[in-house]
């Protein structure tokens, strides 16, 4: 039996024999290239043969590469030309077809060049937002625009023609995308692209659940605790859509702001705050918001210091109370203290009065400032033996001790130390002890100790007595 098996295949590659005994030149059936305009980047598609095989098709003018491809047994070759090197108007314009061998087959054909791009101008303009059945045009139209069509950016899918006569076009947006583009071609087949940036937007605006508010304190913003407004304040809404939004707010039916600014007053009450957002498409949302417009400002009371002080620094707490939080609070000359228990000091400085000033912010920027006078005193108490025996005196029984103590802001009282301890404490002037001299040993070492109401002391001399 014999067995056989046939093989297609296209032209096998010319031998080095038949290269060598090939003298016949590639013929171009047809350039592709029609005389007359052309723009400054054609597609041409030419057809060539030979009878080996054409291996490399060129688009030149003059000494200027356009256009190349290589391939085996050429036949069909489309060819993608940037003439935008060549100076209009007239431009000569070679097709050449090359065998292996060598040989060469050309074609030329003189055409007109055009290399101005067609240009128009969109309406409406680029960015605009769209929605539902848009109508677009194009205005400035240069005059030799043929075609102008809408295109999807990605896909380059056509999504609609310009009607010439007015350059015209409806187009339904209902589920399109974004920034389309629109095509316009030449009569010489140049193309310009322009841009868009169309939004489609074919829904109304969203608008959260969640209201809130901020005051601007000074060079300071406050958050408010939601549901609660006041002072002079902006609202903070949740809104999204996909274009430029325009807002109005209402308080109990009534217009208040545009921007979402508000000076709600000076009165504490419940109100009713309503938004309404339209789009950029026409398309539009509202939502109510019950809230709580405080204006009432904090209570706050100094509870530390007294008023009679003595030290280097003076520490001074107040408490603070608000339904809509405390922000902070600011004793005059000390930092802000933003957490309770509110607590700082300053400098005491000299003796006399100093008036303590709290300033209390709530969370809405309503303020109350409270004050307190106290007095700086570090000058000790004079004390001295009024009347008692002197010093080494021998002394027996019980002895009498009157004692002398002044201050300018009173004294507290005056202590009678034995051997350095308290036996005897006078909280009245004058200042009067008795001492049993038969509780102590042989000497006794008497002293005096008086203490001022800002808690100040001071000691007298020291007498040593002899007991007998």
């Amino acid at each position: 039996m014999l067995a056989a098996a046939l093989v297609i295949a296209g032209p096998a590659p010319a031998s080095a024999a038949e290269q060598a005994d090939d003298e016949t030149a590639p013929t171009i059936v047809d350039s592709g290239i029609a005389p007359g305009l052309i723009g400054v980047r054609p597609t041409i598609t030419a057809t060539v043969s030979d009878d080996v095989g054409v291996v490399r098709v060129e688009l030149t003018s003059g000494r200027v590469r356009l256009a190349t491809m290589a391939g085996t047994d050429l036949t069909t070759v489309t060819l993608r030309a940037d003439l935008s090197s060549l100076r209009p108007p007239d431009a000569e314009l070679i097709l050449s077809a090359y065998d292996a061998a060598g040989n060469v087959g050309s074609s030329t054909t003189w055409v007109l060049l055009d290399q101005d791009l067609p240009t128009a101008t969109l309406v409406p303009a680029a960015g605009a937002a769209l929605g539902g059945t848009a109508k677009l045009q194009l205005t400035g139209v240069s005059g030799d625009t043929v075609s102008a069509t809408l295109n999807e950016l990605n896909t380059r899918r056509e999504l609609g023609v310009f009607d010439p006569s007015g350059w015209t076009l409806l187009w339904n947006t209902a589920g399109q995308a974004d920034f389309p583009t629109v095509t316009l071609t030449d009569q010489a087949g140049n193309r310009q692209t322009l841009l868009t940036k169309y939004r489609v937007d074919n829904e109304a605006p969203q608008i959260g659940a969640v209201l809130d508010w901020q005051t601007q304190v000074g060079s300071e913003v406050v958050s408010a605790p939601r549901g609660r407004v006041g002072g002079r304040g902006s609202f903070l809404p949740t809104v999204t859509d996909e274009t430029r939004l325009r807002y109005t707010w209402l308080v109990d039916g009534k217009v208040v702001s545009t921007d979402g600014h508000w000076n709600t007053g000076t009165t504490s009450r419940n109100a009713t705050v309503e938004l309404r957002v339209t789009d950029a498409t026409g398309h539009m949302a509202s939502r109510k918001f019950a809230v709580v417009v405080d204006n009432t400002k904090p209570s706050a009371a100094i509870t530390a210091p007294g008023t009679l002080l003595r030290g280097s620094r003076l520490t001074s707490t107040v408490k603070a109370t608000d339904p809509s939080g405390i922000w902070k609070t600011r004793l005059s000359g000390a930092s802000a203290d933003f957490a309770a228990p509110y607590t700082s000091s300053i400098a005491a400085g000299k003796d006399g009065k100093k008036t303590l000033t709290w300033t209390v912010t709530d969370r809405l920027g309503n303020a109350t400032v409270v004050k307190r006078t106290v007095t700086v005193d570090n000058t000790k108490a004079t004390v001295a033996f009024a009347k008692a025996p002197k010093n080494k005196a021998k002394v027996k029984g019980t002895v009498k001790v009157a004692a002398s103590a002044s201050d300018k802001n009173g004294v507290a009282r005056v202590e009678l130390l034995v051997n350095g301890k308290v036996v005897a404490v006078d909280k009245k002037a004058a200042y009067k002890f008795s001492l049993n001299t038969k509780k102590y040993g042989k000497k006794i070492k008497v002293q005096l100790r008086a203490y001022d109401k800002a808690g100040n002391l001071t000691t007298s001399s020291t007498r040593t007595w002899y007991r007998r």
